[in-house]
């Protein structure tokens, strides 16, 4: 792979988590046909960008902006609701 070859490639990469409101709510969808109360977090919306080979990056940003839920697209500890990341 040569220097100007991507690396790490994300498009349109999203991902989304169910939050509940209680834990009951959780129970509920799980175990009966009942919806519980619950909220869509999107900790990435529609990112888009690449890595070259040998590029040094840093990621900074606020609490909860999904610098975690980034890195754990790209260890495939996680998989993009939407979109694609290429390792």
């Amino acid at each position: 792979m040569g220097m100007t070859d991507p690396h790490i490639k994300l498009v349109s990469a999203t991902k989304a988590f169910t939050v509940y409101r209680k834990t009951i709510d959780k129970l509920k969808m799980m175990f009966s046909k009942e919806k519980g109360n619950s909220d869509q977090f999107w900790a990435l919306k529609g990112m888009n960008f690449e890595f070259k080979s040998g590029e040094i990056i840093g990621i900074i940003g606020f609490n909860e902006s999904g610098k975690s839920t980034l890195c754990q697209l790209i260890t495939e500890e996680l998989t993009p609701n939407s979109g694609k990341v290429e390792v």
